[in-house]
């Protein structure tokens, strides 16, 4: 069944959300990932509108495998939208068989100072800190040093701590995970703090 809505001023378009239970930044959040482009109607009536006929599927929101890239945008690839925090998902790992440990074990036994790209590959590619990438590429130099064979070092698991970052909503981060922090992000400009670096440290906005 199709409800009519009809709110002659945006401040009762907004009232009519408040006593649905949700606040003005609900709305906002919810307008932002119905209409990721940014053209939604000018008409905040209009989109008052629209957000009651889908209301429910705020209230239900279920993140999983199958739309976790439509609320969580990795940082390496992404700028953040107005209104998105910095999510960080902090686990430990074990670094098992697979391409990218073949690939370093092989820079490791053909290369000379191999150490440190091979670190910057575990960073980057599995999302290793620098202290466990370190300690897991020692680990694997160590061993085969001491005789174990290629396919033994790949067959060895070695645990590091992995960290993925991620723009998103704050409503999109999963309550009572331990795996998983957020923090706001700064506005350089309004925060002063580019005029502050520029002053100080002669850090100047590039262009």
């Amino acid at each position: 069944m199709n409800e009519t809505f009809n709110y002659p001023s945006t401040e009762e378009a907004y009232e009519a959300v408040q006593e649905a239970g949700f606040n003005v930044e609900d709305f906002n959040h919810w307008l932002r990932s119905f209409d990721p482009t940014g053209l939604a109607s000018i008409d905040p009536c209009f989109n008052v509108q629209v957000f009651f006929a889908h209301k429910e599927s705020l209230k239900t929101l279920v993140i999983d495998e199958k739309n976790f890239d439509d609320h969580f945008f990795p940082c390496v690839s992404n700028a953040p939208r107005p209104g998105q925090i910095l999510a960080c998902y902090d686990a430990k790992a074990d670094f098992i068989d697979g391409n990218l440990k073949r690939d370093i074990i092989h820079l490791l036994m053909t290369k000379d100072r191999a150490a440190e790209p091979t670190v910057r590959l575990m960073q980057k590619l599995a999302g290793a800190t620098n202290d466990t990438a370190i300690q897991v590429v020692k680990g694997m130099l160590k061993d085969l040093m001491s005789g174990m064979s290629s396919d033994e070092v790949a067959e060895k698991p070695y645990d590091f701590q992995c960290q993925h970052f991620y723009y998103t909503y704050r409503e999109c981060m999963p309550e009572g995970d331990p795996h998983w922090w957020s923090t706001a992000l700064i506005d350089v400009k309004s925060s002063g703090l580019e005029d502050y670096l520029e002053r100080n440290l002669g850090v100047e906005e590039e262009n």
